[in-house]
This record gives structure tokens, C-alpha cells and sequence, in this order.
């Protein structure tokens, strides 16, 4: 009886033994054949030599100040840039529209005076338009002394089409803009001396009284009463008595 006892507990160890084995067996092969589900990481290992780069940021930075601190004229508002028929000057503004037609930057009598604002433009950066006024001449001698004179470029076509980008640096921020129409008017022809609109409709017939006869039109530059423009004032001797209006829409 015994000796059946012990017969029986060895073939049930033996029976769990191989149990237990086929368990084992049978798991480890569903654990390599199971689908992968798992979404794989991305990992980029940053070495030593690998640079951060860090986003551009566009910072304007004002040098109105500086200007204003090296002439001693608070006058100065403004900075016009077009590049492509190499004008660059500063621009004052006052309250009336014409101290600074006879004085320089140093606020000093020359007759020659400098670029004005329009006394009207109070707010620059908020303005609708914005009119900028300057001396032009025929006298060769003091050309490098009157930088409205290369407007004059203008009245070439080519000159038109190849000098579309201007710049206005003001207080708040540098404005660019792009040359829509170049236009030559009357001196009893005020139009363009209208700053300021009641209404939508008002700047509208301002704006096709302004773009109608023009001397050349960019069609590809759409000016709407959503858009704030530039209009810089010369005068024009061919014929006499005469302005040259380069008219800008601000992008």
C-alpha cells in the first residue's frame, strides 16, 4: 500500500513537471508571436558639437533719437529711405507746414530747408495717409544738397518699375512700402492735400481722384480703402509750375 502511495506522488509530480513545462512553452511562444502594438519613440540624441538655433526675431531698433540728439532738433520725426534711386534723408514736422522748407536739420536759415511732414500727420503710425513735402531744384550746384531731386528718377519708366520699395522709419516702427502711381499735377491741384476721411466712401473718390492720370500705374498694386498710403510732394519743371506726387501703398 505504501509503495503505491509513493508510485502515485512521483507520476503526479511528474504529470505537474510537464504541466508546468508545457505552460511555460506555450507562453513564451505567444509572447514572440504577439502583434505590435507599441508606438515607437522618436529620440534625437543632441551631441556636443549640434547648435541650438534659436528663432530670428525681427527687433526694430529707433536711431530717431540719436539724430535728434546729434542735430539738437526735437523736429525730427522721421527717416525716408528708397534705396533703389539712392535717397536716404531725415524728415521733420512741426506745427505748420513751413519753418522747415527754409531751415535744416540744425534748425539753422539755409533757403534750402529739409523734408516735412504734414503738420496734420500727428500720428504716424495711425495715419491714413501720410504726406511728405520737399524742395526740389534746377540749380546743378547744390543737387547733392536737395534730395528730392532724385524723385526726378521717377518720371523714367524703368526707374519706376525698378524702384517700387520705399521705407519710412518713424518712432514706432519702420513702414514699408511699394510705389503704386507717379503722378505730375497743377500747383491749384489739391487733391492729394486731403489727410482725413469721415467715411469709407469719401476715401474712395479720394482715392480714384488720386490714381486717375496718373503718369504710370503698377496694376499689380490694388489700393482699397483698407490700406493707408504715402504721398511724397516735389516740385516739377517740366512743364512749370508743376508737382511731382510719387503715390505708395503701405504693405
Amino acid at each position: 500500500m505504501k509503495k503505491r502511495i509513493i508510485n502515485g506522488i512521483i507520476i503526479l509530480t511528474i504529470m505537474v513537471s510537464f504541466g508546468l513545462a508545457g505552460y511555460i512553452l506555450f507562453d513564451y511562444y505567444m509572447e514572440k508571436n504577439e502583434p505590435e502594438y507599441k508606438v515607437k519613440k522618436i529620440v534625437k540624441t543632441i551631441k556636443k558639437e549640434d547648435k541650438v538655433v534659436e528663432p530670428v526675431k525681427e527687433v526694430y531698433i529707433n536711431n530717431l533719437p540719436t539724430y535728434r540728439e546729434q542735430y539738437n532738433n526735437e523736429f525730427i520725426k522721421g527717416r525716408l529711405k528708397i534705396p533703389n534711386i539712392q535717397l536716404d534723408t531725415l524728415v521733420t514736422r512741426t506745427n505748420n507746414n513751413n519753418h522747415f522748407l527754409d531751415y535744416n536739420l540744425y534748425n539753422e536759415y539755409d533757403g534750402i530747408g529739409t523734408a516735412i511732414f504734414d503738420f496734420r500727420n500727428e500720428n504716424l503710425s495711425d495715419s491714413q495717409q501720410i504726406n511728405i513735402y520737399g524742395h526740389n531744384t534746377e540749380n546743378t550746384e547744390i543737387y547733392d544738397k536737395v534730395p528730392f531731386v532724385k524723385l526726378e528718377a521717377y518720371t523714367n519708366e524703368e526707374t519706376f518699375n525698378n524702384a517700387q520699395d520705399i521705407y519710412l522709419e518713424i518712432d514706432e516702427r519702420e513702414i514699408k512700402y511699394k510705389v503704386a502711381a507717379v503722378k505730375i499735377i497743377n500747383n491749384n491741384d489739391d487733391e492729394h492735400m486731403i489727410i482725413s476721411f469721415s467715411n469709407e466712401e469719401l476715401y474712395q473718390k479720394h482715392l480714384d481722384r488720386l490714381l486717375s492720370n496718373t503718369l504710370y500705374r503698377n496694376n499689380n498694386i490694388e489700393v482699397t480703402t483698407k490700406d493707408k498710403i504715402l504721398i511724397i510732394q516735389t516740385c516739377h519743371y517740366n512743364p512749370y509750375d508743376t508737382y511731382l506726387l510719387v503715390i505708395a501703398k503701405e504693405m
